[in-house]
């Protein structure tokens, strides 16, 4: 308890527990970043966002590039569900997709 506001910052999912991070930034100073949950692309790019803020890096190109092409492919879904392949990239499965 006595290192806590030592911390870069709060990461707090779910949000049953907002209550309890505004209070622990309240007596901290320790900045608070809130995800109501991790499904989803949506979710996923808003905890790397808040973890290449917090730690001051920045986003690596691999994870990036692997959001586009997953965005690409779901975004082709309804065109290529009933095709052998499935995605609209390279011809790899939505499973596989990692180009």
């Amino acid at each position: 308890m006595a290192t806590l506001g030592d911390a870069l910052a709060t990461v707090v999912i779910g949000p049953s527990l907002i209550k309890a991070a505004e209070l622990l930034e309240e007596r901290t100073g320790v900045p608070t970043y809130s995800l109501d949950h991790l499904y989803g692309l949506k979710a996923n790019d808003a905890l790397i966002s808040a973890l290449a803020e917090i730690s001051g890096w920045k986003v690596p190109e691999r994870i990036e590039k692997a959001a586009l092409t997953i965005a690409g492919c779901h975004a082709g879904y309804p065109f290529y569900a009933g095709s052998v392949t499935g995605c609209h990239c390279r011809g790899c499965r939505f499973t596989e997709c990692v180009c």
